[in-house]
């Protein structure tokens, strides 16, 4: 398992993940734009379809393991090949 850390903005425009930023503590975290509203869990759904997208993973992988109802949540995804973290290199964030 892997954890990531998001930074949502939700009915941000578009669903993409804009860029990797680092916290006040010096660890990273993605900042992603979801269309979704923050309602319901839309958003939520919104930033695990769109990881599992652009990771090339299933959904079923992807679980929100802190931060439902914050913009920063902590997801856990499971490294079913083994190559998880060098997928998270070759990410195409403009």
């Amino acid at each position: 398992m892997l954890s990531v850390t998001v930074r949502v903005v939700p009915q941000g425009g578009a669903d993409h993940i804009e860029s990797i930023n680092w916290a006040g503590d010096g660890h990273p975290f993605l900042k992603v734009r979801v269309i979704a509203p923050p309602e319901d869990g839309k958003a939520n759904e919104a930033v695990m379809k769109l990881l599992a997208k652009a990771l090339d993973i299933r959904k079923a992988d992807i679980q929100l393991f802190r931060g439902h109802r914050c913009r920063t949540k902590i997801f856990k995804i499971a490294d079913q090949d083994g190559d998880l973290k060098l997928r998270f290199q070759k990410l195409d964030i403009s």
